[in-house]
């Protein structure tokens, strides 16, 4: 279980040491059994093995639309507990919004892609999505490998391999700062940078973003919640790294 508390906006973990059962209530603590420093806004955030040592270290985006920060790494000491500041910090800042994390570079080491909601002028301007590459010891490079050329208002992205060529593509949505929705495609040219984008409408104000196969066709399809428009659009992947848009709910 991971929150962010609104007081001091902090980053809480908690652990369950128990057994999965029925039961009416979560088996979590009330308080955390772990806690960062008052980080600032942290938005995304994803677990992964980074370092390849065998627990999950967690990976944090900071910023959001109020301030410019940066996207950080708490490493597991193998005990289920993090340092309280992070030993790794980017040294760009953004205003961040969600994190996906996989093997962009086809190295074995996970690297980690991150939205950029809002460019270093704030609200009105957009911002892009950008890659850290994993240099195979566990370290994300300091300054991102990879940022979009296009710019759009991207609060979140997932990686998938779309095409089915055995390299994670990426898709990134765009709210067009409610004024529109879309959905980016950007294929991966295998060495961890990616193709200009084919964007795929969607409703209004397109925000989170989930990649899967739906449909059992092997194909990865993808699902997007539209934050102005209170819908979910569906887009299922043909398996040549396009999508057809199945409908809105």
């Amino acid at each position: 279980m991971i929150t962010r508390t609104l007081a001091g906006c902090r980053l809480a973990i908690g652990l369950w040491g128990g057994l999965a059962r029925a039961q009416t209530t979560l088996p979590f603590p009330t308080t955390p059994t772990w806690e960062s420093y008052a980080t600032g806004v942290s938005t995304g955030g994803g677990l992964v093995d980074l370092d390849r040592d065998g627990d999950l270290d967690l990976v944090v985006a900071n910023g959001n639309d109020i301030l410019r920060q940066h996207v950080e790494v708490y490493y597991n000491d193998g005990r289920g507990h993090f340092p309280v500041t992070p030993p790794w910090q980017s040294s760009d800042i953004d205003y961040h919004g969600h994190v996906s994390i996989g093997d962009v570079t086809g190295d074995g080491w996970p690297d980690v892609a991150v939205s950029v909601f809002l460019g270093p002028s704030g609200f009105g301007q957009p911002g892009d999505v950008k890659l850290y590459v994993n240099d195979g010891t566990g370290t994300l490079g300091a300054a991102p490998a990879w940022r979009s050329a296009d710019n759009c208002f991207s609060f979140a992205c997932a990686l998938g391999d779309a095409d089915g060529d055995g390299d994670l593509d990426l898709a990134v949505s765009n709210s067009h700062f409610e004024s529109g929705g879309n959905v980016a495609i950007l294929l991966n040219a295998g060495d961890g940078a990616f193709a200009l984008p084919v964007n795929h409408l969607t409703g209004t104000g397109a925000e989170a973003i989930a990649a899967g196969d739906l449909d059992g066709d092997s194909d990865l399809d993808l699902v997007v919640a539209n934050r102005v428009a209170c819908t979910v659009s569906v887009l299922l992947g043909v398996g040549d790294g396009s999508f057809v848009l199945a409908g809105s709910i």
